[in-house]
C-alpha cells in the first residue's frame, strides 16, 4: 500500500492520502514486529494526531475510529511489546510501550465528537468508542507507576471532554484510586483527580452511596497521615528531587479534597461522616503531643459547614448600616479598622468578649435602637455575625413614652425593594430615603398622642399600651453576658467554662489582625494576550483586545467585578485609576481567583502598571496567537513560576482572524514551569481541549498551580531552612490562641481538701467568674 498518488501527471508533485495514512498506522500498530518501526510511530504518533486539521477530511475520521479501536486493543491485550521480533533496547519495560500507548489515547480524546454510533463500522462490539477509552484507561490504573500517571492525566481531561461516561465509572474510579494511593509519588496526581472530579458534580451527585463518599476521604486522610509522619517530610520529583514543598502541597490538596467533596454531599447528609473523618484524623495526629493546626481548623470548618451553608464571612448589610454603625456611612474597603471599629462603639452601650475554645466571641448591645444585640463569633475558619432584637425587650410604640421609631421600618427594609444600579460601587446596600422617611410617617400618623409624654415612675413601673399585665415593665438594661449565659450549657459548660477578657480595649488588636486575614483562599492569575506576530514584552502588554475565540474564554472564566470602594472582594492590588474600572474574579466558600487580564487594563504610564501586577503573579495563562513558541521569560519576572499556554491546535491555523468555529473548535494547552519546580497539574506534555470546556478546566488547572506557587514561595523553595505552610486559616487559629494571654490566669487544678465538693459546686455554680 502507498499513501501518497500522483497528481495531474507532474513528476514530483503528490497528494498524501490521510486515510490510507492513518490506515497504515493502524496496521503498523496491528502487525508490525521491527521495534525501530513501532517505537517512532509510538513517539510522534500524539503530536501529530495534535495537528487535528491534518485529520479533518470525512475518510480520514472513519479511519480515526479504527485507529481508537486498535490503541485500545492494543492496551487490553498487552501484546504489542511481545510481538516485537528484533531486540528490543534493555532498559525499556513492557509498562513504558503501554504509557505511551495511553499518551496517543489521551489526544485521541479529542477527536470525540466523531465517536458517535451512527459514523463508521467499526464499532464491534456495538457500544460507544467513548465508552471504550474511558473504560481502558481506568482499568490501566493499577497497572503501574509508569503507566498511571498518564491514564491520571487522561481521565482528568475526559472529565471535561466525555463527562457521560466518566459517570458511568467514577465509583469504580475512585476505588481504583483507593488501591493505587500506596506509592506516595502518586499522591499529588491522584489528589488533583479527586479536586478535578468534585468539581463536576454531574459525574456523581445522585448516584454515590456512603460508602464512595467514604473512600475519597478515606484517600486524603491516609495521605494526611502519611505526611503527619516525621520521617514523611519530602516527596520525589519527576526528576528525582526531594521536594518539601510538594510534601506541603499534597498535604494541604488533601484538606482540599475533604472540604470540597465534603460540601459537595447534601446538607442534611453531611454529620454522619463528621465522626469517620474526625477518628481518622485524630488516628493521624495519634504520635503527637499536639494536635497539628491543619487538623484543628479542619475540625473546625466541619463544624461550620456541616449544619449549614452560610458565606463565610457577613456582607455589610442595611441592618448592619442602620442598627450597628449608623453614622458609618456607605461600604468602604479602605476605610480603616480602627475607624469602622469607632463607628461601632459610637452606637454600642455595652460590649464584652469571651475565648470559647478556637474562637473569640463578642456581643455588643446597641444604644439605638434598644434592644438590638450584635453577636460576632471568629474562628479560625471564617467570621459570623448576627444582629438581632430581644423580644424580651418591650417594644414601644407611638403613643409611649421614648417610642421606638427604628426597628419596625429597619426590619422592613431588610427585604426592601432593590435599586436601579447606578454603575458607581455596590448598589445592593444604597437605601431610597425618601421610602424610608414615608414608612416611618405612616407608623407615627398612627398614633394619637406624639407629645408631651412624660417618663413614668420606675419605682412602681408601668405599663405600655397594648400588653398584658404580665408585661408590667420597669426599666430595661441589658449586659451582654446575659445573653453570653442564654446560650451557654450553665452549669454543665462551667466545668470548661468559657474565659471573658477582662478588657475588650486590650483585645482590639487581637480582632484587628483577625478581621485582616482573609475567611478564604485568595490566589492571583495573570492573563495575556499574544497578537500575531508579536514577539517583545511592549507589543503584548499593549493589546486592549483579542481575538474572538479569546473574547468567548474570558467570558467563561469568571464572573466581571467593578474593584471599586464598595466591593469587598479580594482584587489582588488593582485600583480601578490605575487598573481600570473592570475584572475578572472567580470563589467559592474555599478560593477566590483574581485574574489580572492584560487586555481590559489601560495602557497608562507606559504599560507599568500593568506590569506591575501581572509580572507579580506567579500563574499567569498566555492565549498565544502569535505564531511562534511562546518563551517563559518573555515577560520578565522573578515571580513568574508557572505559565499555561492556549495556542492553536493545528499549526497554520488562523484562528486569531477568524471567527469561525472549526478554526476555534479546539485548543492546545503546554505547562512551563521555572527550571526548579515539580510537574503540576493533569496537564503533562499537553493536552488537546475543546473551547466549551476551556474556561472551566483553565481554572481548575491555575488553582491548583496556584496552590502549589504559594505553599512554594512560603515553605522556603525547597531550600536549606524548609519553613511549615501556614495558610490562612491557620494564622487565624494562631492569632486565636495567642490571645490566651490576654485572659486572667485560670484556677489550678490539684488536690482539693475535704471540701473539695463544695468548692466544685460552688465553681461550677459561679457563672459570675466565666460571664
Amino acid at each position: 500500500m502507498v499513501t501518497f498518488s500522483n497528481v495531474n501527471g507532474e513528476d514530483g508533485t503528490f497528494w498524501l492520502l490521510v486515510d490510507h495514512y492513518v490506515e497504515m498506522l493502524c496496521d503498523l500498530l496491528e502487525y508490525e514486529r521491527d521495534w525501530e518501526v513501532v517505537s517512532y510511530v509510538l513517539c510522534h504518533l500524539p503530536l501529530q494526531l495534535a495537528n487535528k486539521h491534518f485529520f479533518c477530511g470525512p475518510e480520514t475520521k472513519k479511519k480515526i475510529r479504527r485507529l481508537v479501536l486498535v490503541v485500545c486493543n492494543a492496551i487490553n491485550d498487552d501484546k504489542l511489546y511481545a510481538n516485537q521480533e528484533n531486540p528490543l533496547p534493555q532498559d525499556l519495560l513492557q509498562v513504558d510501550v503501554q504509557a505511551l500507548l495511553y499518551h496517543t489515547l489521551t489526544v485521541l480524546i479529542s477527536y470525540h465528537r466523531i465517536f458517535d454510533a451512527d459514523i463508521g463500522e467499526y464499532d464491534q462490539k456495538g457500544r460507544s468508542i467513548k465508552a471504550d477509552i474511558v473504560e481502558v484507561i481506568f482499568r490501566g490504573l493499577a497497572r503501574d507507576e509508569v503507566t498511571n500517571k498518564p491514564c491520571l492525566e487522561a481521565l482528568s481531561l475526559a472529565v471535561y471532554e466525555l463527562p457521560d461516561q466518566v459517570a458511568k465509572f467514577t465509583a469504580q474510579i475512585i476505588e481504583k484510586l483507593s488501591r493505587i494511593m500506596s506509592n506516595p509519588n502518586m499522591a499529588v496526581h491522584i489528589l488533583e483527580l479527586l479536586v478535578i472530579i468534585g468539581y463536576t458534580p454531574k459525574l456523581y451527585s445522585g448516584s454515590f452511596r456512603e460508602e464512595e463518599y467514604r473512600r475519597v476521604f478515606r484517600v486524603a486522610l491516609l495521605y494526611i497521615q502519611h505526611h503527619y509522619r516525621p520521617e514523611a517530610k519530602t516527596l520525589r520529583t519527576t526528576d528525582g528531587r526531594e521536594s518539601y514543598a510538594l510534601a506541603q502541597h499534597v498535604l494541604n490538596t488533601a484538606f482540599f479534597v475533604i472540604y470540597l467533596w465534603f460540601l459537595s454531599i447534601k446538607l442534611e447528609e453531611r454529620p454522619r461522616y463528621v465522626p469517620f473523618i474526625t477518628q481518622q484524623l485524630l488516628l493521624a495526629n495519634s504520635r503527637r503531643d499536639n494536635i497539628e493546626p491543619s487538623s484543628e481548623v479542619c475540625f473546625d470548618w466541619l463544624a461550620r459547614y456541616a449544619y449549614s451553608n452560610a458565606d463565610p464571612k457577613a456582607a455589610p448589610s442595611f441592618l448592619y448600616r442602620s442598627v450597628v454603625a449608623p453614622a458609618a456611612g456607605a461600604f468602604n474597603v479602605n476605610r480603616s479598622w480602627d475607624e469602622l471599629h469607632k463607628h461601632e462603639m459610637e452606637n454600642t452601650s455595652a460590649v464584652k468578649a469571651w475565648k470559647l475554645g478556637n474562637s473569640i466571641v463578642t456581643i455588643s448591645t446597641m444604644k439605638k435602637p434598644a434592644g438590638w444585640i450584635r453577636i460576632v463569633s471568629r474562628r479560625p475558619s471564617g467570621l459570623t455575625e448576627l444582629i438581632c432584637r430581644l423580644e424580651n425587650w418591650p417594644h414601644v410604640t407611638p403613643g409611649d413614652f421614648a417610642p421606638d421609631l427604628i426597628s419596625m421600618p429597619v426590619t422592613m427594609l431588610a427585604d426592601r425593594p432593590e435599586l436601579e444600579a447606578d454603575g458607581d460601587g455596590d448598589d445592593s446596600l444604597d437605601v431610597d430615603e425618601d421610602y424610608l422617611n414615608s414608612l416611618i410617617s405612616n407608623i407615627v400618623e398612627q398614633s394619637d398622642v406624639l407629645q408631651d409624654i412624660q417618663k413614668p415612675d420606675p419605682i412602681s413601673g408601668y405599663v405600655w399600651s397594648g400588653v398584658a399585665p404580665s408585661q408590667r415593665r420597669k426599666e430595661v438594661t441589658l449586659d451582654p453576658a446575659y445573653i453570653a449565659l442564654l446560650l451557654s450549657a450553665y452549669p454543665a459548660g462551667m466545668v470548661t467554662r468559657p474565659s471573658r477578657f477582662p478588657d475588650y480595649n486590650l483585645l482590639k488588636d487581637t480582632l484587628r489582625v483577625i478581621d485582616f486575614t482573609p475567611v478564604i483562599d485568595t490566589h492571583k492569575v495573570g492573563v495575556l494576550y499574544v497578537a500575531p506576530g508579536q514577539t517583545t514584552e511592549a507589543e503584548i502588554l499593549h493589546n486592549r483586545h483579542g481575538s474572538p475565540a479569546y473574547t468567548r474564554f474570558l467570558a467563561e472564566l469568571g464572573r466581571i467585578i467593578r474593584p471599586s470602594n464598595q466591593l469587598e472582594v479580594y482584587t489582588g492590588g488593582l485600583r480601578p485609576e490605575t487598573h481600570g474600572e473592570f475584572a475578572y474574579a472567580w470563589w467559592d466558600d474555599m478560593s477566590q481567583i483574581i485574574y489580572h487580564v492584560a487586555t481590559i487594563m489601560p495602557n497608562i504610564n507606559r504599560c507599568l502598571y500593568k506590569k506591575q501586577e501581572i509580572g507579580n503573579d506567579g500563574v499567569k495563562i498566555i492565549w498565544n496567537d502569535g505564531g511562534t513558541p511562546f518563551k517563559f521569560d518573555m515577560i520578565p519576572s522573578e515571580y513568574t513560576l508557572i505559565n499555561v499556554v492556549v495556542e492553536p491546535h493545528s499549526i497554520g491555523a488562523r484562528g486569531a482572524f477568524s471567527d469561525n468555529k472549526h478554526e476555534n473548535e479546539f485548543f492546545k494547552i503546554t505547562l512551563q514551569t521555572a527550571p526548579t519546580l515539580p510537574r503540576i497539574t493533569p496537564i503533562g506534555d499537553f493536552k488537546i481541549i475543546s473551547a466549551e470546556k476551556l474556561s472551566i478546566a483553565l481554572r481548575h488547572f491555575t488553582l491548583l498551580a496556584s496552590l502549589f506557587c504559594r505553599t512554594w514561595a512560603t515553605t522556603g523553595q525547597d531550600g536549606p531552612d524548609p519553613i511549615p505552610l501556614e495558610t490562612p486559616w491557620q494564622q487565624r487559629l494562631k492569632y486565636i490562641r495567642n490571645s490566651e494571654r490576654k485572659l486572667p490566669p485560670r484556677p489550678e487544678e490539684g488536690d482539693q481538701d475535704q471540701n473539695s465538693g463544695l468548692v466544685d459546686r460552688e465553681a461550677s455554680r459561679d457563672f459570675t467568674i466565666a460571664y
